[in-house]
Order: C-alpha cells, then sequence, then structure tokens
C-alpha cells in the first residue's frame, strides 16, 4: 500500500483472502498508508474491497457470499427477513404473553421465566435489531464502503484530546506557581495553536516509542497533513519569514529546527538526543512509557 502496488493488493485479497483489518504498531491501517503516500487509488480499493466490516455486515443479515454485497435485492429481502423476527414490536408482545402465562404458572415450556429474564431478552433483541439496522445502512447506503483509519488522524478528536491534556497539565502548573490559584481560561485557547498542537502530535505520536528523527519532522508532516503548511504563519520565528529544512536566518543568525521547536512548541513535544547524537522528538500528549522526562 505504501508504494502503490495496487496489483499486489489485489493479489493478496483475491487469492489469499487477506483484509484491511489489522492496524501496525502506530495505528495505520494499509489503507492510512496508502493516503499518506498519496496512493488515493490504493486506500479507495482497500476500503471499498478488504473492510472486514463489510463481512461483519453481511453476517449480520445473514448473507454468506462477499459478491452479495453488491444485490441490493438480496440485501432488502435478508433485512426483511430478519427485521420481522427480530422487531422490537413483536419481541415485546411475546415477553407480555410469557408474563400473563407465567402468572399462571409455568410457560408451555414448562419453564419459569422471571421479569428480569424477559427484561434481559428485550433488550438483546433491541440491541440485534440495532445491528441489524446498522448493517443494513453500512451496506445499502455506504455501499459497504470500510472505514479503516487511524484515530490520531481525526483532526477533531485530536483537538480536544490535545488541548485537554495541554490545557490540564498547564492549569496544574499555574496553581502551583500561583499558591494553588490556576489562571487563565482554557475556553479562551487561541484555535490556531489548538490545531497546531494536535496536528504535530499526530505526526510524532506514531513514533513515540523511539521518537521522530528530527530531519523528517517537514517529511512526515507533509504525508500526514498535504494541506497543511509546516511551520503555520502562527508559529513562525518572524513574519514574511520560511523555515528551511534545517534552518530558517533570525537577525542575521541560523536558527535551526531544534531551537524553532524549542522556542514555539516546547509545550507540545520533547527534544532528546539518542546514543548516535540524532535528536529525537517525543510527543508530550498523550505520555507513553517510552516518553521521557
Amino acid at each position: 500500500a505504501w508504494g502503490g502496488h495496487l496489483s499486489l493488493c489485489r493479489y493478496f485479497r483475491e487469492y489469499f483472502d487477506m483484509y484491511d483489518d489489522s492496524p501496525d504498531e502506530a495505528g495505520n491501517y494499509a489503507a492510512d498508508l496508502a493516503d499518506m503516500a498519496g496512493h488515493t487509488a490504493v486506500a479507495q480499493y482497500l476500503r471499498e474491497e478488504c473492510s472486514s466490516q463489510t463481512l461483519e455486515s453481511l453476517q449480520v443479515l445473514g448473507l454468506t457470499s462477499v459478491s452479495q454485497r453488491h444485490d441490493r435485492q438480496a440485501i432488502k429481502r435478508a433485512y426483511h427477513k430478519a427485521a420481522r423476527e427480530l422487531h422490537p414490536d413483536r419481541i415485546i408482545a411475546s415477553c407480555a404473553t410469557s408474563s400473563n402465562q407465567d402468572r399462571l404458572g409455568a410457560n408451555p415450556l414448562g419453564e419459569i421465566q422471571t421479569p428480569n429474564d424477559l427484561e434481559s431478552s428485550k433488550d438483546q433483541t433491541i440491541l440485534q435489531f440495532t445491528k441489524l439496522s446498522v448493517a443494513y445502512r453500512h451496506l445499502m447506503d455506504e455501499n459497504g464502503v470500510g472505514t479503516q483509519c487511524n484515530p490520531k488522524h481525526k483532526l477533531p478528536l485530536l483537538l480536544t484530546a490535545t488541548a485537554a491534556s495541554a490545557c490540564s497539565s498547564k492549569e496544574v502548573q499555574a496553581g502551583d506557581a500561583n499558591g494553588g490559584v490556576a489562571v487563565g481560561d482554557c475556553d479562551q485557547q487561541n484555535n490556531n495553536t489548538d490545531r497546531f498542537a494536535a496536528q504535530l502530535t499526530a505526526v510524532v505520536a506514531e513514533y513515540n516509542d523511539k521518537g521522530l528523527d528530527i530531519s523528517n519532522l517537514r517529511k512526515k508532516w507533509k504525508q500526514l497533513w498535504p494541506d497543511s503548511e509546516f511551520p503555520p504563519p502562527n508559529r513562525r520565528c518572524q513574519p514574511n519569514q520560511s523555515l528551511s529544512t534545517t534552518a530558517t536566518r533570525k537577525k542575521g543568525k541560523k536558527t535551526t529546527m531544534r531551537q524553532w521547536l524549542e522556542e514555539n512548541a516546547s509545550d507540545i513535544v520533547l527534544l532528546r538526543k539518542d546514543e548516535r547524537g540524532i535528536v529525537r522528538i517525543y510527543a508530550k500528549y498523550p505520555p507513553t512509557k517510552s516518553t521521557p522526562s
């Protein structure tokens, strides 16, 4: 997927029945890697034809052949048949009948059903019916397309989680420095700052076990956020000044990438040298066991 080999992906799917259902250690599915490398057709194929979600939806409807995912009439027939059997109204009526029989003694099977048993049966049926409806909509409205995606690449989720973590830490630090009284209001944080923090965290967090080589930061940013500039305008050292691969000019002096990160993103990442002297970047939020202190 990373290399854009669509024919090879087809081969593994058709001849070895392989699916894109196991993310790597960084949380990336094969479709994610294809997206990051710019192979749109490969990513589309992986989500349309290699998602285990399609199999699950078919199984919920009682369909056994993958080829039936495109047979809309077969999907409708299977859904209507299952819906008649699992519809909550039918089960509730059945439970009411059983309850009346229990008042007279044993039910027709000779077993006593308690109110808790009946309530549990209703809950299970409603859950099954909900799964049935979701599977039907997935196949009919979404054409069975999978949703393989690293949650770290979902910017709205990152904005919420990263801002909350960073904000909580800052409030604690502020409280400690002011006699236990926190200063500032997290709701007033700049949206652009939160966005940058979330994006940078997503890039670096994938490598938090060993740290991201600082020389690869710009490349990885471009792969994950191709439509976002790095560094963003609001985080540059000076107006109208762009950051080169390793350094930028500031008052006649060179500012290295490390210095820029220390000045502009010290609240988001940690910088540490490894045993070979390579500067590596670690995300502060969320911290891992390998994140250096």
